[in-house]
């Protein structure tokens, strides 16, 4: 065979992986598109309905949240990511096992602290820090969900690592705002 004609068969060896790829990277894209937009659509009407007061007592609570998760997840979604691939890698996916458990372990734990930090201090953040008495029952509601974020971020991770994209965008760009939009429905028809 020529030179050329061997580029050529190598080059055809990596289509499959290509094809892969492109349709990786456009089920990211339109997932990205639609969850954001979604996210986007989900602010302003959940502003009409709740009213400035109200969803400025979201917005302050989603704050805190939102900080408090990020020390709850440590950068172990990080870690996870990095770890199984590198053990996939190497083939030793008896330790992969190990290693998930560890991290979601770890964040479970950590979540739940942030979240009894906040539990414990939202009394003195929303009257002494915001002085806004309604702020004090918003914290605790947030404070539920630190830890299901914690290990969700874990989890996706994971995903990620196992070059699962299907399920990683599914998960994090079509249902998060799909089932957050249908419960914030809900809990306010129910008059919450």
């Amino acid at each position: 065979m020529t030179t050329g004609s061997q580029q050529m068969v190598q080059a055809a060896a990596h289509v499959p992986q290509l094809v892969r790829i492109a349709r990786g990277t456009a089920l990211f894209a339109a997932g990205t598109v639609f969850g954001l937009g979604l996210n986007y659509v989900y602010g302003i009407v959940l502003a009409r309905l709740l009213g400035a007061d109200d969803f400025g007592l979201y917005s302050l609570g989603l704050a805190l949240f939102n900080v408090l998760t990020v020390i709850a997840i440590a950068g172990l979604d990080n870690a996870a990511l990095k770890f199984v691939a590198d053990t996939k890698a190497q083939g030793n996916s008896n330790q992969i096992n190990g290693v998930v458990r560890a991290a979601l372990l770890l964040s479970l734990a950590f979540g739940g602290i942030a979240a009894l930090l906040l539990v414990f201090t939202a009394h003195g953040v929303a009257h002494t820090v915001f002085a806004k008495d309604a702020l004090e029952p918003v914290l605790w509601w947030f404070a539920i969900g630190i830890p299901a974020f914690s290990v969700s971020a874990v989890m996706i991770a994971v995903l990620q690592a196992n070059q699962d994209v299907v399920w990683r965008t599914s998960i994090k760009y079509l249902m998060d705002p799909i089932v957050k939009a249908v419960l914030t429905l809900i809990l306010v028809w129910v008059g919450w």
